[in-house]
C-alpha cells in the first residue's frame, strides 16, 4: 500500500467535524512543541510533548468519532502513514482544500 491508497482510509476514520478539529490542534500542537524544543535547546520535551497529544488525539477517537486510530491496525507502515495522514490532513484543511477531500473519497461528514 501507498499512501495514496491509504489517505482515503485515513480520512474515513475521521468523519466527525470535532474530532478532525482536535487531529488539526493536535498537528499544529506537535509542531509547536517541535519549535520550543528546538528554541530551549531542549529535545527532551518533544517526545513527553508528542505522547501527550497522541494520547488526546486517541481518546478522541474513542469517544468521539467512536472508532480505533489506525495506528492501532498494526505495524510501523501504519504509524508512519497514520502520522504523515495527520500532517496531510491538517494541510488540506488550511488550505482549504479538506472539503473537496471528502467529496471526492465519497465520505459523509458528521
Amino acid at each position: 500500500m501507498i499512501f495514496r491508497e491509504f489517505y482515503p482510509i485515513y480520512l474515513a476514520g475521521h468523519r466527525k467535524r470535532l474530532n478532525r478539529a482536535i487531529h488539526y490542534t493536535g498537528a499544529l500542537a506537535a509542531i509547536a512543541s517541535a519549535a520550543v524544543a528546538i528554541a530551549r535547546q531542549d529535545l527532551g520535551l518533544f517526545p513527553a510533548a508528542v505522547a501527550l497529544i497522541y494520547l488526546v488525539l486517541w481518546l478522541s477517537h474513542l469517544y468521539i468519532e467512536h472508532n480505533r486510530p489506525l495506528t492501532w491496525a498494526g505495524g510501523w507502515k501504519m504509524v508512519a502513514f497514520s502520522m504523515y495522514g495527520e500532517f496531510y490532513m491538517t494541510w488540506r484543511f488550511l488550505t482549504g482544500r479538506i472539503s473537496a477531500d471528502l467529496e471526492r473519497y465519497g465520505i459523509r461528514e458528521e
